[in-house]
């Protein structure tokens, strides 16, 4: 059960390596909670009792909005919000349907969307201090990949950060994104199977260095704090310089 005494960060799809991270650098503050929204069963997150769980799935978010109203009452004090629903899949743009391109919007757009305008509209109408907005997106939000509906929606995320910040500014609500690089998550791990795959990656990379989940996790928390309050509408590039050289 929720409490009203407790301050909450929301955070979507937690079963992405980044989004776990997230989600356990937040729990390391024994004052916060977190509220997850995912898929997933129950069974397969964190153990905590400063866990929230709702499962749900974010392709359908059209219907988000009254899930968590069932849930969460307005005396429920949410501080932050970090937009993580992502997933990647490939497929050639010629080949790409109308249900893959549709998916891959509701779950890291539209769910981002409607998350943001029922938070802010929370903050609004309670008249509370500061709060957050956190939207993970990607270098590829400019740079192509050959995931077309993936760097593309990621494109779309990048300037709904910048549309939200500028709407909420003068409400105390700063809005900004982290665009990660290459991380070390299980799905690049698949691909780099081995210390001299990952050592080879690394090398194309001008830092010599492939990221780590902490390295986003620990952005989130700094963009959380007061030392960042006066930072929105900013996209914060965590990619070792990879961005410059692909």
């Amino acid at each position: 059960m929720l409490k009203s005494t407790i301050s909450y960060t929301i955070v979507t799809w937690w079963a992405s390596w980044i989004g776990n991270s997230i989600m356990k650098s937040i729990l390391k503050n024994k004052k916060r909670w977190v509220i997850v929204i995912d898929k997933l069963d129950k069974s397969e997150i964190v153990n905590s009792e400063r866990v929230i769980y709702i499962r749900y799935d974010l392709q359908y978010s059209d219907k988000l909005c009254d899930k968590l109203n069932d849930i969460v009452g307005d005396d429920i004090k949410i501080n932050h919000l970090v937009n993580n629903a992502w997933y990647q899949e490939n497929v050639d743009i010629l080949k790409l349907d109308i249900d893959a391109r549709k998916m891959m919007y509701d779950v890291t757009v539209h769910s981002a969307f409607i998350l943001s305008q029922w938070f802010s509209n929370r903050f609004i109408k309670n008249k509370q201090s500061w709060w957050t907005i956190i939207n993970i997106t990607s270098i590829h939000s400019d740079i192509i990949r050959e995931i077309p509906h993936y760097s593309s929606s990621k494109s779309a995320l990048s300037m709904m950060t910048k549309e939200f910040a500028y709407r909420l500014a003068k409400k105390w609500i700063t809005v900004n994104s982290i665009a990660p690089g290459a991380i070390l998550t299980p799905l690049i791990k698949s691909d780099l199977c081995n210390k001299k795959l990952i050592k080879d990656a690394s090398k194309q990379i001008p830092l010599w260095t492939i990221g780590n989940s902490s390295d986003i996790s620990n952005m989130v928390i700094y963009l959380q704090s007061n030392k960042w309050r006066y930072v929105t509408g900013t996209s914060i590039v965590i990619d070792w310089w990879l961005s410059l050289v692909i």
